[in-house]
């Protein structure tokens, strides 16, 4: 997993999605690997942070993977509880739960 960070340039940084080129004290976004080092030519303008999901594996809250896993779990044994774990497997993939 990986981590996108918001950073400001102090020189000029190319796009690896669209090649537009971002000026010096404008934003980019970095990709940041679960070392902390950042990804080797993974740096995107703001406009294609969606390009940055796709090509990398993000966390959005990576310091909170044990409390998701434990709020999953809860979640389960809450359909588990009712019979109808099926159900809760078809909502996940759905995002609903």
């Amino acid at each position: 997993m990986a981590t996108i960070e918001a950073r400001q340039a102090k020189s000029w940084v190319k796009c690896a999605a669209c090649g537009e080129m971002t000026t010096k004290f404008n934003k980019f976004l970095q990709v940041v690997k679960d070392n902390g080092k950042d990804a080797r030519g993974e740096r995107y303008c703001v406009r294609c942070e969606k390009y940055a999901r796709m090509n990398n594996e993000i966390s959005d809250y990576p310091q909170d993977d044990g409390e998701r896993h434990l709020r999953e779990r809860e979640a389960y044994a809450a359909y588990q509880a009712e019979g109808c774990t099926s159900a809760y497997w078809e909502d996940r993939d759905n995002g609903y739960v």
